[in-house]
């Protein structure tokens, strides 16, 4: 059962070149380089990733349950499993033979068994590829969403979107609850850990992108009045501009964002009219997930090797051609002669229509 949708190709693009930028500017920072702080937030570009990603799998399993009235478990982790995990872990392994050892026991450990996340909270993250904390979150709430959503859907399918409104409540405002606490009362380290773990997990962003994903493979009713050409250029235009500029609120950054591009994928996917894809951006689009994993090692490499110049534009110029280009190279070459391999085996494992 395969079904595209169009423009979120274009949104996976535009949040994997925005990655990029961030760290480009992040390093430099990190290497005592003048940096651009006015450069658009790579983390947020991160939240739309989760966002895409919770709309998509969760829009596929309703379909599934809508099709067949259950789930396979074992063909949906297949797909999640030779869709991440080759290039997740080539990265780890390229990363080590390349980058010097900078990472602890506690850091392979938790990295190789995907828990990146949970490695990057208790400031043992992966330094060659720091990045990679955002697979975690999603492979760990894969892991138990598809059997919640199955038996959730046989008890009563009306809680489904309670129960995913509850954990967007829940995980938004824990974290800041824990934080008052700890200020309040203990003081205690491992309180701060529990605190920045839930902060950057994240299941709230990939809650609320379930959610729409199946609200609109129920397609609802309500959700065609994001679809009016005029909502979607107003709401592109505030995310943008609110994106660019840096927007941030002392407590709801994340998900302030996340309601954004929750609507704006509705907009972008329903509209009869507005078209957002371009054939450079789909293809960008199906070669993003390398270029968000091996653009932090281009980055590091390119920088390492490439002489500081007095003319500071002349240097950004060529840092920001080399890294983007190499970048995208490296991708696609990965995703032809690498991923297909594993992404071709997929087909064995996808479900079929029933009549």
């Amino acid at each position: 059962m395969k079904e595209h949708l169009k423009g979120l190709d274009t949104l996976r693009a535009i949040a994997a070149l925005v990655v990029v930028i961030g760290h480009i500017e992040l390093i430099k920072k990190n290497n005592n380089i003048t940096s651009f702080d006015y450069a658009p937030s790579g983390h947020i570009a991160v939240v739309l990733f989760f966002v895409l990603s919770g709309f998509l799998i969760t829009f596929l399993l309703s379909k599934e349950l809508d099709s067949t009235s259950t789930i396979s478990f074992k063909k949906f982790y297949m797909r999640r499993i030779l869709r991440i995990w080759p290039l997740y872990y080539l990265i780890l392994l390229i990363s080590i033979l390349i980058i010097p050892a900078k990472q602890s026991i506690i850091s392979y450990i938790l990295c190789f068994t995907i828990f990146p996340n949970v490695a990057h909270a208790i400031g043992e993250g992966w330094a060659s590829s720091p990045q990679i904390w955002s697979i975690g979150v999603e492979e760990q709430f894969y892991l138990l969403w598809p059997i919640i959503l199955y038996f959730i859907f046989f008890l009563n399918k009306r809680l489904i979107v309670p129960i995913l409104l509850t954990l967007i409540v829940t995980y938004t405002v824990l974290p800041h609850l824990l934080g008052f606490i700890n200020v309040r009362y203990f003081q205690s380290e491992s309180m701060y850990i529990l605190e920045t773990l839930f902060y950057v997990t994240k299941y709230n962003c990939i809650a609320l992108g379930s959610c729409i994903g199946l609200l609109y493979a129920r397609r609802n009713s309500w959700i065609q009045i994001f679809n009016s050409n005029t909502f979607l250029v107003i709401i592109t235009s505030l995310a943008a501009s609110m994106w660019l500029f840096r927007f941030e609120h002392k407590y709801f950054t994340d998900e302030i964002f996340a309601v954004l591009f929750a609507i704006l994928i509705l907009g972008v996917i329903g509209s009869k009219t507005f078209n957002i894809d371009s054939t450079l951006t789909k293809f960008l689009g199906k070669i993003s997930y390398g270029i968000y994993m091996y653009h932090w090692l281009v980055i590091l490499i390119v920088i390492e090797l490439l002489p500081i110049e007095a003319n500071i534009v002349s240097y950004n110029f060529k840092l920001y051609g080399i890294v983007l280009t190499t970048t995208i190279l490296i991708s696609y070459l990965s995703y032809s002669f690498f991923e297909k391999r594993f992404l071709n085996l997929k087909s064995k494992y996808r479900i079929e229509k029933s009549h």
